[in-house]
């Protein structure tokens, strides 16, 4: 259903005790849809590729995948009680227009999740698990996710299962609904979500600064919570932009503090910065030499799946279209590799666009020798790790879903060490 029906369903005046919305029938016959052709794949012993939305480059193109499983007709508000600040969606509700809907009530989702596109999906968002430029102050999307609704196929049989809950419990054993997190549909399809909720602040400001780079990497360091209301924190060459948050009286004092370097900006950056379409900075800081890549290129970049039946990926330098997140301890200046960089989470995140000719083995050799870890921006987050972290991902796929039935080419595995 259009999740604009549902918006106006739900729609309450200020202080409900609650509201309970089930989005119908409609809803479950579209799930008993999905569960039949799940089934069916499972009988003729096919793999399904597990999509929603597609803005966020994780999968191929629809004509590139073995048989599609289109979870974006899930769309809608199940239940939402925005005193207990918490929603139960469908997988394949838009984000932003959920966003738009828990603003109504000065409610907001942890983590900030990656919004590539207005059309993104809140499955897209918990099964990619990307945090945006938040994600050091406000938490991560899994710190937001309660429970889900999950067609797996443990045994070698197909379950339509709920996990967790509506509240925080501590659980023996596995958290499924967390594993789901970052999983992009490895262990199966995600229906429906939980979702914790966090009030929207009473004053929201977005500032910046021109200055250079060195001065700008500095000033960022020093702004830290408690003492400064900040939750963003990002430099882009010759701009060092904030955004601090939280009571009018201490957001305008932190204001007056900074001093008259900073002026007014509008929330663009933050947007763009939060989808990954940001212009990034080419100077480097600190005087960093590019005889460094040819340093760390020396030691071998740890190995890699290939993503089999992927085309777009693989071991094609072009793969990746040199877009990058490398994730490094916070105080690291940008590293030493040709290209442009903007540095996000207060210093813990650099995004990165190196030439497409620049081996992808060069940008993991760069960031391990910084102790960091470097991710493609369109592919799984497991996928480029070392041969040995990535094991553990392939035998819990093998323990939820032992006949291969979702996403099964995401893990690299080549056809005769895969499950069923």
């Amino acid at each position: 259903m259009d999740i604009q029906v549902a918006a106006a369903r739900v729609a309450v005046p200020a202080g409900p005790p609650g509201l309970r919305h089930t989005i119908g029938a409609m809803h479950e016959t579209r799930v008993e849809a999905l569960k039949r052709q799940a089934a069916a794949a499972l009988a003729a012993g096919r793999t399904l590729a597990v999509r929603g939305a597609g803005t966020r480059g994780i999968c191929p193109p629809p004509e590139q995948l073995p048989e599609p499983l289109e979870i974006s007709a899930l769309s809608g508000v199940i239940d939402w009680q925005p005193d207990e600040l918490v929603v139960s969606v469908a997988a394949g509700t838009p984000l932003a227009e959920l966003e738009a809907i828990l603003a109504g009530q000065r409610q907001r989702l942890l983590g900030e999740p990656w919004l590539p596109m207005a059309s993104s999906t809140v499955g897209g968002a918990v099964a990619t698990g990307f945090s945006g430029p938040g994600r050091p102050w406000l938490g991560s999307v899994s710190d937001g996710v309660l429970g889900v609704r999950l067609l797996t196929a443990p045994g070698g049989r197909l379950v339509d299962g709920r996990f967790g809950g509506r509240v925080i419990k501590n659980v023996a054993g596995f958290d499924v609904s967390r594993l789901q997190v970052g999983a992009c549909g490895i262990f199966g399809a995600l229906l429906e979500i939980n979702l914790r909720l966090a009030p929207l602040p009473a004053s929201s400001r977005w500032l910046r600064a021109e200055m250079g780079p060195e001065e700008g990497f500095r000033r960022l360091l020093e702004l830290e919570p408690p003492e400064w209301p900040v939750t963003g924190a990002a430099l882009a060459g010759d701009h060092l932009h904030l955004r601090l948050e939280g009571e009018p009286s201490v957001v305008e004092a932190a204001i007056r503090t900074l001093g008259p370097d900073f002026s007014e900006a509008a929330p663009d950056f933050w947007q763009a910065l939060r989808a990954g379409h940001l212009p990034l900075a080419s100077r480097l800081v600190g005087g960093i030499s590019q005889a460094g890549i040819r340093a760390a290129s020396d030691s071998p970049a740890p190995a890699h799946p290939t993503l089999d039946g992927h085309p777009a990926r693989g071991a094609d330098p072009a793969a990746v279209g040199g877009h990058w997140r490398i994730f490094v301890p916070r105080g690291t200046p940008p590293l030493a590799l040709p290209g442009a960089w903007v540095i996000d989470w207060g210093g813990a995140l650099q995004w990165w666009r190196t030439p497409e000719d620049l081996p992808y083995a060069t940008v993991l050799a760069v960031a391990r020798a910084a102790g960091g870890r470097a991710l493609p921006v369109a592919a799984p987050p497991f996928v480029w790790l070392p041969e040995d972290e990535i094991k553990p991902h392939r035998a819990l796929a093998r323990e939820l879903d032992p006949a291969g039935l979702f996403n099964i080419g995401l893990l690299g595995l080549p056809h005769s060490e895969r499950p069923g």
